[in-house]
């Protein structure tokens, strides 16, 4: 596992079970957990909560509350910007 880098087994993991919604990065390492074909012997609970927060720090994912705090801190999917000076649907 990297530390800044990009983890190409938790990453993707962390990211399907993020939402559009606000949730408890307790749900996030559950979810992982969860997922079907996960090595629940490779990595930790405490990996893939240092996982999310390097994913809030990079700014893919936002977060409300302390997110160090499992089950205070929240977190969701980063909504995607619009391009600037793009199409903006008028014709």
């Amino acid at each position: 596992m990297t530390d800044h880098g990009y983890d190409h087994t938790l990453d993707p993991l962390i990211m399907d079970n993020a939402g559009d919604d606000w949730q408890n990065v307790t749900t996030i390492i559950s979810g992982v957990f969860d997922h079907a074909g996960f090595d629940k012997t490779a990595y930790s609970a405490q990996d893939i909560a240092e996982r999310v927060y390097i994913l809030v720090d990079s700014g893919r994912l936002d977060v409300q509350g302390n997110m160090r705090r499992w089950r205070e801190g929240q977190v969701k999917l980063r909504p995607l910007l619009p391009k600037k000076g793009g199409d903006h649907g008028s014709d």
